[in-house]
């Protein structure tokens, strides 16, 4: 009976948290920022209590993980006076975290790191990329996030890529080459720290 009970109670925990899965298919575009102020805005706007985890191929957040005292859990974690981090190193990492009751956990990714095991744990996933020229090799090096249906001969449905910024001419490219709509988020200065004006551009990424 009490193993029952302790089984039903992780179900519940495992069902309440959301994860969101923020993937780069470029590789300068900076998806932590975008990560951070989506983390934020579920913590201080939203009021649930928040992840933020990074996959372990992201040298940013290891060097960050180095300079800051770390909490004692398994995956690595440590915390500032905004969030909780993690780095984690394969879909069980991300279990685990979703057994410390968190509401909403938001992973930053690069498509490199994102794979078949991580994608299933996500219950959102969101696309990010710079569409610029110079960054197009990435762009169709990670086609397989836009196309749902590469069968020979048959249309190319296309999904959503956000970006901060793009110009008219890159946008319509892809949306001929690939079907994708993109969604231009608008910059935001201070990830930590979200203004009114940046809660209507994160609102674009929910």
């Amino acid at each position: 009976m009490i193993a029952f009970l302790k089984n039903l109670k992780k179900k519940n925990i495992f069902k309440s948290t959301v994860c969101y899965c923020l993937v780069s298919v470029t590789e300068r575009y900076d998806i932590m920022s975008a990560s951070i102020a989506l983390a934020n805005y579920f913590a201080s706007a939203k009021g649930y209590r928040t992840a933020l985890a990074v996959t372990d191929q992201d040298e940013t957040v290891l060097r960050m993980l180095s300079e800051k005292e770390c909490i004692s859990v398994d995956p690595t974690g440590y915390k500032d006076e905004y969030l909780t981090y993690y780095c984690v190193r394969g879909s069980d990492d991300l279990k685990k975290i979703k057994c410390r009751s968190y509401e909403r956990l938001v992973l930053a990714s690069y498509a490199a790191s994102f794979d078949r095991e991580l994608q299933k744990e996500a219950d959102q996933i969101r696309i990010f990329g710079d569409i610029s020229p110079w960054q197009y090799y990435d762009i169709r090096k990670n086609n397989s996030y836009f196309i749902t249906d590469k069968a020979e001969g048959e249309q190319r449905s296309g999904k959503q890529l956000y970006t901060a910024s793009a110009r008219k001419c890159d946008i319509a490219r892809l949306m001929k080459e690939f079907g994708t709509t993109v969604i231009e988020t608008g910059f935001i200065k201070d990830p930590y720290r979200l203004e009114k004006t940046d809660l209507i551009k994160v609102e674009k990424i929910v």
